[in-house]
């Protein structure tokens, strides 16, 4: 996790104010979205699909690299109103029959590129804008103003709300102990081909530091499958081995995700015609935490909860008349049965 001042300071600041332990056995694994904090996460993601069908064998990677900032405008009752901004995108690889492609739209040069179509649908991306909802699970409640991201992606609304759930929902949005699992299921339509379900299980193994942090850390374990009748052109597609691994290390006491890391492995038979096509996807997801702006760790996550009320200062005591002289010591006294002492002769 790479941390400017600004979050080595917010460490440093967690540390000093918040008392949860590093070798805790419980901890509240739940987003605490705080009005006003933007936040900037850089993601990494890493695409190779394989074909070998009896018209060849045909390879795709591609790598992009991308930053994007979270804008927290509102909470109300725990849900988070973030207007997410993708800031820059990098793209590299070989798209197999367009050639290879290359592009940083953070560099001048490239971005006299822009109008390239090999290079149009990732760089209209750039300075695009969606609000979505999220509450303390990081399970998806509203979003606005993502067609045009979700069209350029070549999602349709509902691949692109659940890549979003894939990608925030991995805490339970309460306290749970090391050892406790939860589990997800999301279903998505991809059109011309049918359902694909996605089931993920979570396990909080152990809390761990980083970087001055006290994170849980959760492993990811899940499969895919198509829905009965999935097909393409005709031809039946079914996916006959997947496996996804992961890892997440989440700050409770902030409430947010530091690192996570995702990767998924599919084979694809498709089948029909007298043909058979095999396809093979390996996909990988890191994203990181790389910088918080406007954290108030004194403020309460949700303005709609009660403030803590301030300690009232203690009346000054009355002036006292001058004690009296003091008597003489008494001589010593046996204490009373079931005083609680013991030890002592009687």
């Amino acid at each position: 996790m790479r941390l400017d001042s600004r979050t080595a300071v917010l460490c440093a600041a967690a540390g000093a104010a918040l008392s949860a332990p590093v070798m805790a056995q419980t901890a509240d694994l739940s987003y605490k979205w705080r009005e006003g904090v933007t936040l900037a996460y850089e993601t990494v993601m890493d695409i190779t699909q394989e074909t070998a069908s009896p018209f060849g064998n045909t390879s795709v990677e591609i790598s992009t690299t991308s930053v994007q900032t979270y804008e927290v405008t509102a909470v109300r009752r725990g849900d988070g109103q973030i207007e997410v901004t993708n800031d820059s995108i990098k793209v590299e690889g070989d798209t197999g029959v367009g050639g290879r492609i290359s592009y940083d739209s953070t560099n001048p040069r490239d971005r006299r590129r822009a109008s390239d179509p090999t290079i149009a649908p990732f760089a209209s991306m750039v300075g695009k804008s969606f609000v979505m909802v999220l509450n303390e699970a990081g399970e998806v409640q509203n979003l606005e103003g993502h067609e045009e991201l979700a069209a350029l992606s070549g999602a349709t609304d509902a691949m692109f709300e659940a890549q979003l759930e894939q990608m925030w929902h991995v805490v339970p949005g309460e306290e749970v102990e090391v050892g406790e699992t939860w589990s997800t299921r999301t279903t998505q339509t991809i059109p011309g081909v049918g359902e694909i379900t996605v089931e993920l299980e979570y396990t909080f193994t152990e809390m761990d530091s980083m970087e001055g942090l006290d994170v849980a850390v959760i492993e990811v374990t899940g499969s895919a499958s198509m829905g009965r009748g999935a097909r393409v052109q005709g031809m039946r597609v079914s996916i006959t081995e997947s496996l996804v691994e992961g890892v997440i290390h989440f700050a409770p006491d902030l409430g947010l995700v530091i690192e996570s890391e995702q990767s998924q492995d599919l084979i694809l038979e498709i089948t029909g015609q007298g043909q058979s096509i095999t396809q093979s996807l390996s996909s990988s997801l890191f994203m990181e935490l790389s910088d918080v702006e406007g954290l108030d760790l004194d403020a309460p996550a949700d303005p709609e909860a009660e403030p803590a009320e301030e300690p009232e200062e203690p009346a000054a005591a009355e002036p006292q008349p001058p004690a009296p002289e003091p008597a003489p010591p008494a001589p010593p006294a046996t204490p009373p049965a079931g005083s609680g002492r013991s030890g002592g002769k009687p």
